[in-house]
């Protein structure tokens, strides 16, 4: 989440913005065609009324809904009439009708200029006077009443007037501006200011200083309402944009005009020039406010047609001017536009409430807070899914797959039939997935769901489990870039805020760990206002309900350890998990700590679908998915592991070696992956072949590759065992100077080293290379590596060093010892895979070192009552491929299958009363148990045998032609009534799978019948 800062744009469905951002109102000058402004905002504000009563709402005015009013000439005379005497706009139509009838009904001259040539105005300003004094004394107020009178209006208002000997725009303010000292000024003088236009009426003197019409420099004032608004709101960094609901314009059916001299050759000349001022201004306005626009939040009325001939002193055209006014706001191109608008004001809470008053910076604060986080935090490519070839991924081809484990207080929901062991890889990397009942889609995570008890209730806490690779932190990306551009959860929250658990150890050295010094540092270190904008969030999340805010705690197993019980840390995080609207992410590992609040649903992370990984590798490898694809449906073992989608992504990768050299085992394939990769790397590691830096395209033979990348790899074998020694996956500063004290890292800065290598990802670039955690793309490339670590020291008769974090010694052992040791440990069972493959594929010696292998497990201590010796024989056989010809191998893998198919004789029909083999039968059950092994099987007499096997065996396994053929050898006319009746159950299960024969078919059919 990179901390830029830059302009925070608005965004549609802002829910704090649509009822307390910015509404601001901009009105144009234009003399007597102010009543068509006045017009437009009835139609607009009776619409607005009508659709607010519908809502049981009460009336407003425009001092009700707007913020802030600015305007010119005679549009500050209205602003004044609507904002600071507070009129509706019916009274202020009446109000400017009766004030212009007054004013313009006399000329005092017929001429604008006299016989010295100089400008002198046409109509009496006295006049002018008092009918402002009388409009004033009817709303109760002294003529003398101040512009400011130091009462707080929920209102603003200012109005522009031009000094008209240094052609300076000058704001007239109700409202007192932090930093800005006017001088006082009266009402009647602010509204003789911006009304004084060049030829109608004199120039005002305030003090020592002349002003004339506003309009002279700001006939269209919303730059001047802009820059008001940004001095008010945000006058740090002027962020205007992000904190307004609604902006209006609203014009005056014709140009305004700017005359900037006395002469009449002057007058003539600027007249012309300045004729197009105002739709210019909007124009050049509308540019910069392009992102509003389309949002709905800025708009523009002006009467295009009808006013033409309408002079500005014509008061007798009202009737036309208001025809005009409502045949614009009913055209077919306006309708709309109106309707929008008054949808946006709608929504909009009464600024003129003291409580709404009060929380007015607090509200506007916190939706700069919010909008600082989407642009900056989750934006501008925060959210990307980089692939291994650095190319981006959408977040649309990024699937998400959640199964239920338990919900609203449910037992853990268990899927039913037969069950396979943790040591089953399939199990192990959770790419089985719950049942298809109870798996669960991202947008309907907080739907309301049905409790024991009957009641619907939503969930609002969430735990969410999932094994490295398998995607917890593309979900992440996925939930926040839900919640920002598919509009998920809107209605529920209105800010989410993600927090990656292992950025709090780069805080150990904190005094203290709160809310406030956490979003600082996730959220607004590079914000001016980082303090305010913490401190306001903090308040947010403290109030009632979480204030909405939804916590997406990323990576508990990450800090799980570091909780000690009394510790400030320890504390801090119980905080946070008892937050009332959480996601909390974690691998298996993690355990809650105790006190923390129950979760509403517990779901897991499980690997693609088969639909899902041909969806990806069509819209990802489009010219090369038949052939892939081909391939997955070849190996079903790879064909599963490529469901976790780091996998998935490695093997897209590596696809021109993986042709070069087909993999018939998980070891093949990862070794080609590594290849692949470290042939990546190689330019980033700044090797050199022949004297010239290698580059990523360059073809280098495999020997050449390992070559350079030796003392590289070396390092990587040791963090991957000392890791998996300690069960630690994620390696932390301490943890990677251990390891480089004890073994010889890589010339160079070790961080450096660390990030160019692709197989190890940074949790976090932001920390720096002395607070940045690394870990494994996925826990089988540690499991890989350790194992190369291990091969090697088995070849070469080497001491293996085992480091433990929590002694200052390391326990040398050689790799018999090791293996005799830790054979059966949950830990290392993937790693044994990875041994078996590696020494069969790159160990010349005839076989020998797998051999020895495997005559190694078979030494004491073994597990001869319980089918976990097997299990590990099982999945280190799979690593042998079947086309293996070197004949020591040959003759090691056939006595191992039939040992392994007695064994399953034996598990089949073992006494039931035998206590160690009460359970399932996992050897059958498992999809990598030998398919000879199980046919050899399958050969064996006994009806209750044949049921028992029948029963354990998985769907999948069940289908392959070779079983069904075998089984089908059974059907005789003899057969006990029990196996005959798990026969139907059997065919019926694969009938829509494969193909069965003839004789099947007969009997199935001829069972049904009677």
């Amino acid at each position: 989440m990179a901390q830029v800062l830059t302009t925070a744009q608005p965004t549609e469905g802002d829910h704090g913005l649509d009822t307390t951002g910015l509404c601001l109102l901009s009105l144009d000058g234009g003399g007597v065609r102010g009543l068509a402004t006045l017009y437009v905002l009835r139609g607009i504000m009776d619409r607005l009324n009508h659709e607010r009563e519908n809502r049981g709402l009460p009336y407003v005015k425009p001092c009700d809904v707007f913020y802030l009013i600015g305007g010119t000439s005679t549009g500050g005379l209205i602003a004044i009439m609507l904002g600071r005497l507070e009129m509706d706009v019916d009274e202020c139509i009446s109000t400017y009708s009766n004030l212009i009838a007054e004013v313009f009904s006399e000329k005092k001259h017929w001429l604008p200029f006299n016989l010295l040539v100089t400008v002198q105005s046409r109509f009496d300003s006295k006049k002018l006077k008092v009918a402002v004094e009388k409009v004033i004394r009817d709303r109760g107020l002294d003529p003398s009443e101040q512009l400011d009178n130091g009462q707080e209006r929920g209102c603003k208002v200012f109005v522009c007037a031009t000094s008209k000997d240094l052609y300076h725009i000058k704001r007239l303010r109700s409202y007192k501006l932090p930093g800005k000292k006017d001088d006082p000024v009266t009402v009647i003088q602010a509204a003789l200011a911006t009304s004084a236009a060049t030829t109608f009426f004199d120039p005002v003197l305030i003090g020592t200083c002349e002003y004339a019409d506003g309009a002279l420099g700001a006939n269209n004032p919303v730059d001047e309402v802009e820059a008001e608004a940004a001095d008010l709101w945000c006058p740090e960094d002027a962020n205007l944009q992000s904190l307004v609901k609604c902006f209006l314009s609203v014009g005056t059916g014709n140009p305004g005009e700017k005359p900037v001299g006395d002469r009449v050759d002057q007058l003539a000349s600027t007249l012309t020039r300045i004729t197009t001022e105002t739709e210019k201004t909007a124009i050049k306005f509308l540019g910069r406010w392009r992102r509003a626009y389309e949002l709905k939040r800025y708009f523009r009325f002006n009467v295009q047609q009808g006013l033409q001939d309408v002079g500005l002193e014509e008061y007798k055209k009202q009737p036309v001017i208001q025809r005009a006014s409502e045949m614009h706001l009913d055209h077919y191109e306006q309708v709309s536009k109106v309707k929008e608008c008054v949808g946006n004001l709608a929504g909009k809470q009464n600024p003129a409430s003291p409580e709404l008053q009060v929380s007015l910076f607090t509200a506007l604060l916190l939706h700069e807070a919010d909008g600082f986080i989407r642009e900056e935090c989750y934006g501008r490519g925060q959210l990307n899914i980089e692939r291994l070839s650095r190319q981006l991924v959408p977040m649309e081809q990024c699937y998400i797959n959640l199964g239920i484990i338990h919900q609203l207080g449910e037992r853990p929901i268990n899927p039913p039939g037969p069950q396979t062991s943790e040591f089953s890889l399939q199990r192990r990397l959770k790419v089985e997935g719950p049942i298809e009942g109870h798996r669960i889609e991202l947008p309907a995570l907080f739907d309301p769901r049905r409790t024991r008890s009957g009641d619907l209730k939503s969930p609002r806490r969430i735990f969410i489990r999932g094994r490295a690779g398998v995607g917890k932190s593309t979900l992440c990306k996925k939930i926040a870039h839900g919640f920002l551009n598919d509009m998920l959860w809107r209605t529920l929250f209105d800010r989410i805020l993600w927090i990656p658990l292992r950025n709090l150890r780069a805080r150990e050295s904190r005094d203290r760990y709160d809310l406030t010094e956490l979003f600082r540092d996730e959220f607004f270190s590079q914000h001016p206002k980082r303090d305010s904008l913490a401190e306001v969030l903090r308040n947010t999340c403290d109030k009632a309900g979480g204030g909405n805010s939804l916590f997406v705690l990323d990576g508990l197993d990450e800090i799980w350890q570091d909780l000690a019980p009394d510790s400030d840390l320890s504390r801090f995080v119980h905080y946070l998990l008892n937050c009332p609207n959480i996601i909390v992410t974690s691998r298996p590992s993690a355990v809650l700590p105790i006190h923390v609040d129950s979760f509403d649903l517990e779901l897991e992370t499980i690997g693609f679908r088969p639909e899902q990984v041909r969806e990806y590798v069509r819209k990802v490898e489009p010219t090369r998915a038949e052939e892939i694809q081909s391939f997955l449906n070849a190996h079903p073992l790879i064909q599963s592991l490529v469901r976790i989608p780091i996998q998935l992504d490695a093997l897209c990768y590596a696809w021109d070696d993986i042709l070069e050299d087909i993999p018939d085992t998980m070891s093949d394939l990862y070794r080609i992956i590594e290849n692949g990769l470290w042939r990546k790397d190689l330019g980033r590691l700044r090797k050199k072949v022949e004297g010239r830096l290698v580059n990523e395209k360059q073809r280098l033979y495999k020997t050449q590759v390992r070559t350079l990348i030796g003392d590289e790899r070396r390092f990587v074998e040791s963090i991957a065992f000392t890791g998996l020694y300690n069960d630690v996956i994620v390696f932390d500063n301490r943890f990677r100077d251990l390891v480089a004290e004890h073994f010889d890292p890589p010339p160079g800065m070790l961080d450096d080293f660390l990030l160019k290598i692709s197989y190890l990802r940074a949790s976090d670039t932001r920390r720096g290379e002395q607070n940045q955690t690394y870990h494994f793309l996925h826990l089988t490339f540690q499991e890989y590596f350790a194992a190369r670590y291990f091969v090697r020291k088995w070849t070469e008769n080497g001491t293996m060093l085992c480091l433990k974090m929590s002694k200052r010694r390391p326990r040398m052992m050689d790799a018999r010892s090791f293996l005799r040791e830790y054979k059966y440990s949950a830990r290392y069972n993937i790693m044994w895979r990875f041994v078996t493959g590696l020494l069969r594929a790159e160990c010349n010696d005839q076989g020998d070192h797998i051999v020895g292998f495997f005559n190694a497990l078979q030494e004491e201590p073994v597990d001869l009552l319980g089918p976990t010796h097997e299990r590990l024989v099982t999945h280190c056989l799979n690593e042998i491929s079947l086309s293996e010809t070197t004949p020591a191998i040959v003759s090691l893998r056939n006595a191992l299958e039939q040992h392994l198919s007695k064994w399953l004789v034996f598990q089949c029909t073992r006494p039931r009363s035998w206590l160690p083999f009460q359970g399932p039968i996992t050897l059958a059950s498992e999809m990598e148990f030998p398919l000879r092994s199980l046919l050899s099987s399958l050969r064996e007499e006994g009806d209750e045998f044949r049921r028992t096997l029948l029963l354990s065996m998985p769907p999948e396994r069940g289908v392959a032609p070779p079983v069904v053929k075998a089984i089908t050898s059974w059907i005789s006319v003899d057969i006990s009534g029990h196996l005959a009746n798990t026969l139907v159950n059997y065919f019926m299960r694969t009938l829509r799978s494969t193909f069965l024969e003839a004789k099947c078919v007969t009997y199935l059919t001829h069972t049904l019948v009677v």
